[in-house]
């Protein structure tokens, strides 16, 4: 059995405090249950908000504990295919053994970059940071005042905004499913964000702010057009 968990988290943009993460190692450890933990956004987490890795918590050593990990996100190298996980030596070699059947391996151009991302200077990462967390300051300031959707929770850490839309709006407006609402935004517009079914969340769609501010800007005022 496994269990996989996503933090910082995509879509909602929720981060684990230790608490929660100790509990949950501590219960797939009882239950002798694989733990996938995905820290891909580990480096995007704003205010206050401190990010814990399973890795200083957990010791791999005859663990089940999986850290996945890449350079996509926090150095924006998306385009680049180049991503890791770190266990126990028994759960790598048998990861080898199918990964080798699948797939071959990154470019070399690709692992390069990836090793100056990772052992360069890290300045750009930070300036990255502080801009993803101005842009979701005010996207979240902007999106609250729009009519018929509504944000559960300000996000810590990723950079998404998963939002929820009025069930009275859908009704009024003939949407069975917010994967309706999503193909109406795009046909009229002509914005692309992701509905919530997608993650198991209907009801809810997803916005990326790994955009320029000024399309943020200009998808608030389609937002606003569309749901007002």
């Amino acid at each position: 059995m496994t269990y996989e968990q996503n933090t910082p988290n995509n879509p909602s943009g929720a981060v684990y405090s230790k608490n929660e993460l100790e509990s949950i190692i501590s219960w797939t450890k009882t239950n002798d249950v694989y733990l996938i933990l995905d820290e891909i956004y580990g480096k995007l987490v704003y205010g206050d908000t401190v990010f814990h890795s399973g890795l200083s918590l957990e010791s791999l050593v005859n663990s089940k504990m999986i850290i996945i990990n890449g350079v996509s996100k926090a150095y924006a190298m998306t385009g680049w295919r180049i991503g890791w996980a770190i266990a126990d030596v028994s759960i790598t070699h048998a990861m080898t053994k199918i990964l080798g059947h699948l797939t071959s391996n990154p470019t070399v151009v690709a692992q390069y970059a990836a090793i100056e991302a990772l052992n360069g200077q890290q300045k750009s990462v930070e300036t990255m940071r502080k801009s993803f967390e101005s842009r979701l300051n005010f996207l979240y300031r902007d999106l609250s005042e729009i009519d018929n959707i509504s944000i559960p929770f300000k996000p810590s850490g990723s950079f998404y905004i998963f939002f929820k839309i009025d069930s009275k709006f859908m009704k009024k407006n003939n949407f069975k499913n917010t994967n309706e609402i999503s193909m109406a935004l795009l046909s009229e517009e002509k914005l692309a964000i992701p509905s919530g079914e997608g993650f198991g969340m209907p009801g809810y769609l997803r916005l990326s702010y790994a955009k320029s501010e000024a399309e943020l800007i200009e998808a608030v005022k389609r937002l606003k057009h569309f749901f007002s």
